[in-house]
């Protein structure tokens, strides 16, 4: 024999096992850490608003453009994923998060809080929550609702956690030290994001060759036949400042390629995108600003000390207990996942009733676990049925227009400071909240029945038809 024979070994990753529990453990240390630090603005944010002495609608604009450009990050993180990889979206998501919130910690102004952290905290937090949830996602298969289920559950107990931490560290170290203290703790995730993507060893490639060789006269003569030629002329290699222009220009033109290559728009043509955009805006709007308020809301209702903190953490409790019942019910074959959506959706609707009735800390408390069960079956639960609905190569795109349009909404968010500026209080703004959501559910009731006489008529079309 005189070539060794070659037989190409392909390196398969196997789904829902090996390394996706790893990735799914490390997602859901930085949901419980990181990933909770936008939901506890209104916690966060009280003393540096007293401080700048600045009204509700300051802290309404700070709060939903930090939520606009969270959703603007996400809508950039499918596709940046798609054109690096999943681990470099979350590092650099991670990074503008530290970095935020240590420069947070040295802003005195709106317009400096503007910068630091609805731009770059939110911003980052998009890029970082996203890529990581398909990152998830694309590990799992058959377990895949369990495993969001988890990855969810544990940003509950972030929301459930994090508020005690900030309201001990508020006293200890005021808002500075706090701001600073989580920045740093966003800096030691960086090891938990590195483990994201399966390492590879040393020299190890996608398709590894199994060389046989009958003898040292056969390896040698392979050796030979591999060995290029003394005398062939090299190719002659650009010059330097050529060879600087190329690598700092191609890059960016390549990925930018891949960026928009990897859109899919087919995605907005099926009424199901559309109405689970719309009712995720709406609710993520609802609830979002609804969580930013409750330790304003204490404030401004007199209730004790901590109050906030407290609401905030009996939020996070049933926010977790919902995420851990919800999305495992998906997985079930015989519930109809539109009709368990809109349950929870005419459900919710009830709550900002609950708060504008209810005017002692025991009920206030009441209505904040319920609005922890609605977050947590409502604003995870759209991207999970676009993740049964879509197949795995269009669903970053779906996310893509999803978080684009949903980004949106968020820019009608100061509404909420103006609302609440000019009545004294926030009633008239539970009120609005609750009938926007009662119209946004109703819509389902038209679309699961328009879609119901559709197929019937089809059916019907159908049976009327000569068999050939």
């Amino acid at each position: 024999m005189s070539e060794c024979e070659r037989a190409p070994v392909e390196r398969m990753e196997k789904e829902d096992g090996g390394w996706a529990w790893i990735v799914l453990v490390c997602s859901c240390v930085l949901g419980m850490s990181v990933r909770s630090y936008i939901g506890t603005f209104g916690l966060l944010y009280q003393e540096p608003l007293r401080q700048m002495e600045t009204d509700t609608t300051d802290a309404a604009w700070l709060f939903n453009l930090c939520k606009a450009l969270q959703l603007l990050g996400g809508m950039c993180a499918g596709p940046a994923a798609a054109a690096s990889s999943h681990r470099s979206v979350m590092t650099i998501g991670l990074f503008m998060q530290a970095l935020g919130l240590f420069a947070s910690a040295f802003a005195h102004s709106v317009l400096a809080h503007t910068f630091t952290f609805s731009i770059l905290v939110g911003f980052g937090g998009g890029l970082d929550f996203v890529s990581s949830y398909l990152n998830v996602n694309r590990h799992f298969n058959k377990r895949r609702g369990f495993a969001i289920g988890m990855y969810l559950s544990s940003l509950s107990i972030g929301h459930m956690l994090m508020p005690q931490l900030i309201e001990a560290s508020m006293h200890l170290y005021a808002s500075q030290g706090t701001m600073i203290l989580l920045a740093g703790i966003a800096i030691q995730m960086f090891p938990l994001v590195l483990l994201q993507s399966r390492p590879q060893l040393p020299y190890s490639r996608e398709i590894l060759h199994v060389q046989t060789c009958d003898s040292d006269h056969d390896r040698l003569e392979a050796a030979l036949d591999h060995e290029p030629p003394k005398h062939e002329q090299q190719p002659m290699k650009p010059k330097k400042h050529m060879r600087n222009a190329m690598t700092s220009i191609d890059p960016w033109k390549q990925a930018a390629k891949k960026f928009f290559s990897s859109l899919d728009f087919s995605v907005m043509k099926e009424s199901m995108w559309w109405m689970l955009t719309i009712t995720d805006s709406v609710f993520s709007l609802v609830l979002g600003n609804m969580g930013m308020i409750l330790p304003l809301l204490a404030t401004d209702r007199g209730f004790p000390e901590g109050s906030g903190a407290l609401l905030l953490t009996i939020s996070g409790s049933t926010e977790l207990l919902s995420r851990l019942i919800v999305p495992p019910l998906t997985d079930i074959k015989k519930i109809d996942n539109r009709y368990l959506f809109m349950f929870w959706l005419f459900t919710v609707s009830i709550v900002p009733l609950g708060f504008a009735l209810s005017e002692s800390f025991s009920l206030t408390a009441v209505m904040s676990s319920f609005l922890g069960l609605g977050t947590g079956a409502i604003i995870g639960m759209p991207s999970l049925l676009l993740s049964f609905h879509f197949t795995a190569s269009r669903l970053p795109s779906a996310m893509t227009f999803k978080l684009a349009l949903k980004s949106l909404s968020f820019f009608v968010g100061p509404v909420v400071g103006i609302l609440r500026d000019t009545t004294g209080n926030y009633n008239l703004l539970f009120y609005v909240f609750s009938a926007s959501s009662f119209i946004t559910s109703g819509g389902w009731i038209l679309y699961v029945v328009i879609g119901k006489k559709k197929r019937i008529e089809d059916q019907h079309e159908n049976e009327g038809k000569p068999s050939s």
